[in-house]
């Protein structure tokens, strides 16, 4: 089984160095450029959440006021996402993210958003709702946390970071504030 810890809850337990070997594992398996001189796991503004399972390193996330959109105390981007190869089918992704959105809510932002490349057919899918990712041994119920029900495909925005780039990301967000407009200021095209 597994549980999520955030560093605080790291640094208590005397393990915050597990963040340092997933981000290596993630090098090892092609992700690292997530990373890369992008993320400081004990410095970087936000939370970080790990996940162990069975208490071994199995994945995390980083929840980042979003300098990317230009509204740090608006907006929060669920990033860095890394699901170690030997747990993507556990489902972890989930409570990751629903971590992130507790913070987000208990830290009074108005938006939580991920990115997804508009290219990546089988995740938009998923991430639109469209179909689930019920593979043998799967589980229903990380389509049922609160989170996950309320994450919405914005249909107005792209995400590019870079604009000399033609990469263009989806975005999914969840309004935490009842009526409010989300209008990122930068780093977006719109549809």
């Amino acid at each position: 089984m597994y549980k999520i810890y955030s560093r605080p809850e790291l640094e208590s337990r005397g393990i915050l160095g597990v963040i340092d070997l997933i981000i290596n594992q993630a090098h090892e398996e092609g992700n690292g450029e997530a990373f890369k001189n992008k993320y400081h796991p004990y410095k970087s503004p936000g939370e970080t959440f790990v996940a162990l399972w069975e208490g071994r390193p199995a994945g995390m996330v980083s929840c980042e006021p979003s300098t990317y959109t230009g509204d740090t105390d608006i907006a929060v981007r669920a990033c860095r996402l890394h699901v170690l190869k030997d747990y993507r089918a556990k489902q972890i992704g989930f409570y990751l993210l629903h971590a992130c959105y507790e913070w987000a809510k208990d830290n009074n932002y108005k938006v939580l958003f991920i990115t997804h490349d508009v290219n990546a057919k089988g995740m938009n899918a998923i991430y639109q709702k469209k179909k689930m990712s019920l593979f043998k041994g799967a589980s229903k119920n990380p389509y049922e946390l609160e989170s996950w029900k309320n994450l919405e495909w914005n249909q107005e925005y792209l995400f590019k970071v870079d604009p000399k780039a033609d990469f263009l990301q989806n975005i999914y967000q969840i309004i935490l504030e009842d009526g409010y407009q989300w209008i990122p200021k930068i780093n977006v095209v719109e549809k």
